[in-house]
Order: C-alpha cells, then structure tokens, then sequence
C-alpha cells in the first residue's frame, strides 16, 4: 500500500489534528420517527434517500413492503418544509397494478433537487403491466415542483428495446443548471453473451424526457453505479466493480454535460482493502469532491475517505477515517457524506459491537480536508442499544441544516422503520 503524508489518527488522538478556532460538528437532535402512526404497521420500511434545498424544503423516498406478500414492494415520500423538524404524512409514489400473487416490485428509490424548486425521483421497477422492453426491470421517474407535495405521474426513463434485459439501481443528480442525470446498471443478452454496463440518460426538461440510454463504463460485474455533478454541466459517475482479488470502486469524469468521459480509473485499489462493501460521494459544486467507503481488509471492516480539490482530476490516497477493534467496535460500516458547501463536510457510518450493540457515529472535517474532528455519536448521550440501525441517508444546505434518516428495527418489533435527526446552524461544538 502506497502511504499517504495525511495523518489518519485514532478517533483518541484524532483531536490532536483540530486547530484550536475552529468548530466541528455538535450532536444531532433527538432520533424522532417520522411518523408515530408507522410504528407497528407490518410494513418494511427501507432504502431512504433524502435531498434538501437551500430554503429547508426536504423530501425522503423509500420503499416499502407490508406482510406477508414481500414480492409488492412500494415507493413513498414525505416532505417537510421547515428543515427537517417535521413532515407530512407518507403518500404513495407508486400503486400495486396487479393481482396480489403478481409481482410488483418498485424498489431502489434515489432523490435529487435542483435547488430551483423542482424534485426527481428514479427507482427500479418489475411489474405485470409494465411497457414490454425486455422482461426485467425498467427506470421509473416522477417529478415534483411544489417541495413534495404532488407528483406527477410515474414515467419510464430508459427507452433501449434491448430484450432479454434488465435496468436496476438508479441513481439521480442535478447540476442545478437545468441538467439532469440518471444512471443505472444495465444487463442484456446479446448473441448468448451477457452483457453488463453502466449506463447514463439525461434531461434538460426536468425529467419530461430523457436522452437515450449512454453506456459509460464496463468492468467485470459493475455494481452500485453514483452521480454527481459540480455544476454546470460536470459531472462524476462511480461504480463498484470486481478485481482478480476483490473489488474497487471507479470513476469517469464529465466536463461537458456529457458529451464525452475521461477513461474509467480505480478510486480505491491503492488501499488496503480487501473488498468495498458500500460507498457515498458527494460535492461542495465549488471543485472540492468527497468519496466514503466502508472497506475490508484481512482483518477489520473500517472507514476510509479520498477527496480531491480540482475538480475530480486527481484524487488522494485513500486513508482510513475509523479504528476497528477500539473503543468497542468490531467494525464500521454503511457510510454516508454530505457538505453544506460552506466548508464542513460530515461523514456518518454505522459502529458495530455487537449483532444488536451498535451506534450511529459522525466525524467532520474542515473546507480543505487538512483537519478531522474527533469521532463521536450522533447524539452526545447516545449509547449503545439493543437495537438495530444503518446511517443510510444524511443531507446539508447552505444554511449550514443538516438531516439524517435511518432504518431502525428493534428486537421486539417485527417491522423496520425510518427515524430522523437534524441540526441547527446553532449547533456546533468547538
């Protein structure tokens, strides 16, 4: 492994990197559900993705299943208007169009904002009355353009005819300058070889219709393909893909909306991990580009982080960011990255002690990556429960508000469900 001059300390000595003026990120309010009414409703909350504007308009999507039919899955929203602090009660972004005993499967939700009032939401879908292209999933979109509240009627996305074929894990992001992406894995049978991709589409009308499907890159069984974009018609995809020995996460990078992509490079093969379990990027639109992946190595699962300052043309080492086997932890994971595109940029991953012993912990760093806060709980009185929960879903503003989502099941209750966290601008700790 090639070493890096960054210091990556122990979350005791990591404190030692902070320079005395500045303030790194104080607890998050108190876990709240979404919605009491959800408690116990024999329904499987999962996969929450979050997006919120400068004004503090959020709005969440998921999926859903409810017992004992798990082949009907769901996708739902609910907004908020004031930060975070409350929402709406969930409406349904999709309807069950077939018999019970049919398959009805709308799963893998991704939410984006242009900042300018509009809202997109993609996601996967199988069903029995689906356009016939193919005889596996198709990219369905929706849109929004009063903060959540309505939506229009579901579109599909991918216009290929492919078939046998399949299109699953949607991703979806704004350049906030009109442009939109959405990218997903795509399988087709081709000459009795299977063929799989990643691919990308794009719009300029806010989701009204979309390009031609695009392939950017192929790799050995790409996997859990992100965009992002910095502005203006740049943008970054990333996948996961296999090595001889592992995984690594690559990426591609646009600087003219698309039109042409620099060669697919490796993010994360110049690190001791073994393999790349789950990944976030994120962007501060500013140049300033961020990457978390929870990765394992012979002997621990930990934190590692890469960022780069010019735009995505070069990349740090990746260092680690946790310390397994410390303070309790036998391992971290499911890692989320968001910024306020003001200087703070928060990462917030899952610390597990146990199968049912396990916390929520964030670690901030600075404008420049040059200094890391201490690792602490989400919330400062935060201790390990018998319970079960994934940092799954974080966003931030310009207001310097910040949100988090997570599923939450406990032992006693049958069902998974999704609670939340904010903080304040006031809420900083030096």
């Amino acid at each position: 492994m090639r070493t890096t001059s960054r210091n990556f300390l122990s979350p005791s000595l990591s404190i030692l990197l902070v320079p005395a003026l500045l303030c790194f990120a104080g607890e998050f309010s108190k876990t709240k559900a979404f919605n009491r009414e959800w408690f116990d409703d024999d329904e499987h909350d999962e996969a929450p993705s979050i997006a919120m504007d400068d004004m503090g308009n959020c709005v969440a999507v998921w999926q859903a299943w409810e017992s004992p039919n798990d082949d009907n899955y769901n996708i739902f929203v609910s907004h908020s208007s004031d930060g975070g602090r409350t929402w709406s009660s969930k409406t349904a972004l999709t309807q069950n169009d077939g018999a019970l005993d049919e398959i009805n499967l709308n799963q893998t939700p991704s939410i984006a904002t242009d900042g300018h009032g509009t809202w997109l939401s993609v996601w996967q879908y199988l069903g029995p009355h689906q356009e016939a292209n193919g005889s596996g999933f198709n990219v369905f979109a929706a849109r929004s353009t009063d903060g959540g509240a309505s939506w229009s009627r579901p579109k599909k996305v991918n216009t290929d005819r492919l078939t046998p074929s399949t299109r699953e894990e949607p991703w979806i992001a704004s350049d906030e300058h009109g442009n939109w992406m959405c990218v997903w894995i795509g399988a087709h049978e081709i000459d009795f070889d299977y063929f799989i991709g990643v691919y990308f589409s794009l719009s300029s009308d806010k989701g009204r219709t979309w390009s031609d499907p695009m392939l950017i890159g192929v790799n050995d069984f790409p996997e859990m393909p992100k965009v992002a974009s910095s502005g203006n018609g740049n943008w970054m995809i990333t996948w996961m893909h296999e090595l001889d020995e592992g995984n690594a996460i690559a990426y591609s990078v646009s600087e003219n909306n698309g039109t042409t992509w620099t060669t697919p490079k490796d993010l994360t093969s110049d690190a001791d991990i073994v393999e790349c379990l789950n990944y976030s990027i994120a962007s501060d639109y500013a140049g300033k580009w961020m990457l978390v992946v929870d990765g394992a190595s012979e002997s621990s699962i930990d934190i590692y982080e890469t960022h780069s300052t010019d735009n995505a043309t070069t990349w740090s080492v990746p260092g680690r960011i946790s310390v397994s086997n410390e303070n309790g932890a036998r391992s971290n994971e499911y890692p989320v990255v968001a910024t306020n595109r003001m200087g703070s940029w928060i990462v917030m991953w899952q610390r597990f002690s146990g199968i049912w012993d396990n916390i929520v912990v964030i670690r901030e760093s600075n404008e420049d990556f040059s200094a890391w806060g201490a690792i602490k709980p989400a919330r400062h009185h935060d201790k390990p429960r018998f319970d079960y929960k994934w940092a799954t879903a974080l966003a931030a503003n310009r207001s310097d508000r910040w949100i988090a989502v997570w599923e939450w099941t406990h032992p006693d209750a049958w069902d998974r469900d999704l609670c939340f966290a904010t903080r304040d601008p006031s809420e900083k700790t030096p």
